[in-house]
């Protein structure tokens, strides 16, 4: 959202409005100003100037603000993506503080908000633990929405808080017949993330989610379905029915042209990882591997291109694990990319980026090393596929 423009930023009559409403401010009442920051997050308006002159006035009246208040304005910040200097440290300190008298959205937001803003490296710990502490003893007000949130949130800033795991796992059956498909993806990525960092292994929970999954699957865009495999895939939970729903759906996507290339890879490398994979549902998402759209290398290469290669380098890494060749527009498009000069152009510090030039590197030697002739995880290649993928 925040990458989309202001929709009224051409608008004159929007426009003096919003210089009314900022000769106003200093009138306003706290609660006030948190509405109208909050409805300038609704419309993405960064860039307008009544912005700069709530949030200045907001960071002098900021001890006013009640928990709700100071809940709403995190995530008004979050959704405008600025972390304004003077307002978020006082709202931070705020939230650490009367973390204890927050609701279970009030968490949830604090929690995503900052996120958004400060990223997994900058958020205060202590914060984070006065979240994590408090939503332990609240767990019974949490619903489908506020706990998928708040655990997507905390696995992401890496706090793996063992007795709200715990909580979460246990209130799972109260809430798991609200959940939507994107409550499916964050909890299942939240507790894929603590089992990877050996936080917390709860089979029953993971067995109650991958089976609720499976039944919701025709449900679940290609996108959500390749990224809920994905985790149970990075666990290697392979639950039978979980697995061949969710890869049903993402190869019926694929076919009826609603699946994209993050789908498309994300979900054969998932199903790479899980042996009671369909032999179908893999030939038909490499199938469709062929006439996705690929980017084009100047975009990967680009210092802000990390995301377009992460998804053609997955894309690689899942073919190369499944043994079925490459697409001729794949394999074009992996040797145009510079590699060698990858970390100077993107930065070395960018982990993500490493790891993407990694597998394409490891990709293009099995490929030009010699194509595939014997299929791993019971690929079965479609017929013409040796003609339509020739090297």
């Amino acid at each position: 959202d925040r990458q989309l423009a202001d929709p009224f930023a051409a608008s004159a009559r929007v426009a003096r409005i919003r210089a009314d409403v900022a000769r106003c401010v200093p009138a306003l009442r706290s609660r006030e100003l948190a509405g109208v920051l909050h409805g300038c997050a609704l419309v993405r308006a960064r860039e307008a100037p009544l912005v700069g002159v709530v949030c200045a006035a907001l960071a002098q009246k900021s001890d006013q603000l009640d928990v709700r208040d100071v809940s709403t304005s995190v995530t008004a910040l979050g959704r405008l993506g600025l972390p304004h200097d003077a307002l978020l440290p006082r709202l931070l300190a705020r939230a650490e503080r009367d973390a204890r008298a927050m609701h279970a959205i009030e968490l949830a937001n604090v929690a995503s908000g900052t996120l958004a803003l400060l990223g997994p490296q900058h958020t205060p710990p202590r914060l984070l633990r006065a979240i994590a502490e408090t939503a332990v003893l609240k767990i019974d007000q949490f619903g489908a929405e506020e706990l998928g949130r708040l655990l997507a949130s905390l696995t992401s800033h890496r706090l793996y808080d063992s007795r709200l795991l715990a909580a979460a796992g246990g209130a799972l059956p109260l809430v798991i017949g609200d959940m939507s498909p994107t409550d499916f993806v964050r909890l299942s990525h939240a507790f894929a993330s603590a089992c990877a960092a050996k936080k917390w292994w709860e089979p029953v929970t993971l067995e109650l989610l991958g089976g609720e999954a499976a039944a919701r699957a025709p449900a679940f865009s290609a996108e959500q379905a390749a990224r809920t495999l994905a985790s149970f895939g990075r666990l290697g939970w392979d639950q039978r029915d979980t697995t061949r729903a969710l890869g049903r759906r993402i190869a019926d996507e694929a076919a009826a042209g609603a699946a994209d290339l993050g789908a498309i890879a994300t979900g054969l490398r998932a199903l790479s990882r899980l042996p009671s994979a369909d032999p179908a549902d893999v030939a038909a998402l490499v199938a469709a591997a062929a006439d996705v759209p690929l980017p084009a290398a100047d975009a990967c290469a680009a210092a802000t291109g990390a995301a377009d290669l992460q998804r053609v380098s997955t894309l690689a890494n899942a073919l190369v694990h499944h043994g079925a060749p490459p697409p001729p527009p794949l394999l074009a498009l992996v040797r145009a990319l510079p590699l060698d000069r990858m970390h100077a152009t993107t930065g070395t510090s960018d982990d993500l980026v490493q790891r993407s030039v990694a597998k394409l590197r490891h990709a293009l030697r099995a490929w030009e090393a010699a194509p595939p002739e014997r299929p791993r995880r019971g690929y079965r290649a479609p017929a013409g596929c040796a003609v339509k993928f020739s090297l």
